[in-house]
């Protein structure tokens, strides 16, 4: 492969790659896992990557073959549990594919998620830095902040309903 197709394809996948691993970490709950799949994902575009269309959405082709992927490794990994049967995560699976490359949409969702999150009071913008940048669990964020955890929890989802109202709002106009 020559270096120009090799520099596109790191180009598509390091601008789009966000966006295939919140596709699989909505079908596979646990972030460890769905990371796993996202490098087994990255693995397979690469090996595929001369068959890929230029003409073709390329979240739309590499949220493909994470799918395969992710029903791969349900497959061959016994452990795990189904949560779903497999007729239910492939209609799941259908809705996040039609969201994972809907550009325009997911575009403007976020850059009205990032001005309202600069809306948010420092404290507020820390303890949602905490929780999903650094991934700290409530129970270590209320000890961080030296609050109980459920008044962590609560401000959470005080957090959350303030900005997808925010989001909606600034959508909407």
């Amino acid at each position: 492969m020559n270096a120009d197709l090799a520099e596109e394809f790191v180009r598509l996948f390091s601008r789009s790659q966000h966006r295939v691993l919140r596709f699989i970490h909505t079908l596979v709950p646990n972030l460890s896992a769905a990371e796993d799949i996202l490098q087994e994902t990255s693995v397979v575009l690469w090996k595929k990557w001369p068959q890929f269309e230029r003409d073709k959405d390329f979240v739309k082709w590499a949220c493909g073959i994470a799918r395969l992927e992710v029903f791969r490794m349900l497959r061959q990994n016994k452990r795990t549990t189904l949560y779903l049967n497999e007729v239910v995560l492939n209609q799941i699976a259908d809705i996040a594919m039609a969201e994972a490359y809907n550009s325009a949409r997911y575009e403007a969702g976020k850059a009205a998620l990032e001005e309202c999150m600069k809306e948010l009071p420092g404290r507020q913008k820390e303890i949602l830095t905490l929780r999903y940048k650094h991934e700290k669990t409530v129970q270590q964020i209320a000890e961080l902040c030296q609050r109980p955890k459920s008044t962590i929890h609560d401000l959470l989802g005080k957090i959350r309903y303030q900005l997808l109202r925010c989001v909606q709002r600034r959508l909407s106009t």
